[in-house]
């Protein structure tokens, strides 16, 4: 029977429940875990609203890092210039991840399942973490004829994560660069 509170058969019912209530009952239920603030039931809210408030979880490019590491799970989501770093420790003892060139200098806790993460990335035992890396930012690179000599000039536009320019944007915009 789902443990509900700590009153008789868990909250369950009033009747006699077909099956036997565990006896911790009274140190694992509903009502004391909703009041802390690091429970099991709290983490499982707090991340399917994350998930529910961030596409780039479920509809981001997925990039598997560290393949070859037996203990973490590391991957990276990214999505219309947002991207997340998510790192999950499937072992007892602590572990760290191979993140290559990823810059973590300003990354930002969005979400773990210990009260404060480890200063160096490294993780506790089945720990788990999500991370926002800074933005990305998109360039875009193409060539216009100058319109004194008639050569191709190169020109780049840095995009705002999620930007999109048309080819006649780009073009006036590099007309006035010019």
């Amino acid at each position: 029977p789902f443990q509900w509170d700590a009153t008789t058969n868990a909250g369950f019912t009033t009747g006699k429940p077909w099956l036997k209530v565990n006896p911790n009952h009274t140190d694992v239920n509903v009502a004391k875990e909703d009041t802390d603030t690091n429970s099991c039931l709290n983490y499982f809210r707090k991340i399917v609203k994350l998930r529910k408030t961030n596409p780039v979880l479920v509809y981001g490019k997925y990039t598997l890092l560290d393949n070859d590491n037996p203990s973490v799970y590391a991957y990276t989501r990214e999505l219309d210039g947002k991207k997340l770093l998510i790192l999950l420790n499937f072992k007892p003892q602590p572990a760290a991840a191979n993140l290559g060139a990823l810059d973590l200098s300003k990354a930002k806790l969005l979400a773990g399942n210990y009260p404060k993460p480890t200063a160096d990335m490294h993780l506790r035992g089945y720990e788990a973490v999500i991370y926002e890396l800074p933005a990305v930012r998109e360039a875009a690179v193409f060539g216009i004829p100058d319109p004194q000599w008639g050569e191709l000039v190169a020109a780049c536009v840095v995009l705002k994560p999620g930007q999109a320019l048309s080819a006649e944007e780009l073009m006036t915009h590099c007309r006035r660069s010019l």
